[in-house]
Formats: structure tokens, C-alpha cells, sequence
């Protein structure tokens, strides 16, 4: 392995038959990329909502090393935890294959425990 590459991220694709295939972990210019778009906006909102829920529990960013967490729940849902307690959960993406597309839920525990 060439020493710069070391810290480089792999990606790979695993097609519901099991098949396996690299994937370019960046746009090729001039070149549209469907899968690498849908990634970079499902981690965008991935990422809006543990932003959202460090903001409504106060958590300044450079304390969240500290008090948060993710954690993978029995049902292998992401579980964003706060001090330990839970506040967010990323339910496992729903594939609808006949569409073509992926459906991410979430569910704010912190927005109930405000009620």
C-alpha cells in the first residue's frame, strides 16, 4: 500500500443478489453518479438530524466526544445517546426496490420526552 492511501476510504456496493462491487467514493467530474448523490444526501440528513438533537439538548459540539454517542439498537437501528439516554433513532433504510429508491426514518425521542 503507497503511505498516502493509508487514510483513504474504500467503498463498496453490495447488490441484493450479494454481488459486490467497488464504488468511487467521490463524484467523477462531468459525470453523474446516482449512488454517490443518494449517499451524500442521506448523510446530509443523517447528519441535520443529530444536529438537531444536540441543539435541542444543549450540547455544545466540542463537549459531544464526551457525552454522545451511537450506538446499533436490537432491531439494528443507529441510536444516537445523549449522557447515556437515548434521543434520536435512525431506523434501518427501507429499500423499495419497484421505485428505485431508499425511504431513512427517524424518530426524535427527545421531541416526547418534551411533551
Amino acid at each position: 500500500m503507497i503511505p498516502e492511501e493509508k487514510n483513504e476510504l474504500k467503498f463498496r456496493m453490495i447488490t441484493p443478489e450479494g454481488k459486490v462491487f467497488p464504488v468511487n467514493p467521490s463524484p467523477i467530474q462531468n459525470w453523474d453518479n446516482d449512488i454517490w448523490k443518494a449517499f451524500d444526501e442521506q448523510k446530509q440528513i443523517i447528519d441535520a438530524e443529530i444536529k438537531k438533537a444536540f441543539e435541542h439538548c444543549n450540547v455544545p459540539l466540542e463537549e459531544t466526544i464526551e457525552r454522545a454517542e451511537l450506538v446499533i439498537d436490537k432491531d439494528d437501528n443507529t441510536v444516537l445517546t445523549i449522557d447515556k439516554l437515548p434521543v434520536l433513532i435512525s431506523y434501518k433504510p427501507e429499500f423499495l426496490y419497484s421505485e428505485g429508491k431508499a425511504v431513512q426514518r427517524f424518530k426524535r425521542l427527545y421531541e416526547e420526552d418534551a411533551k
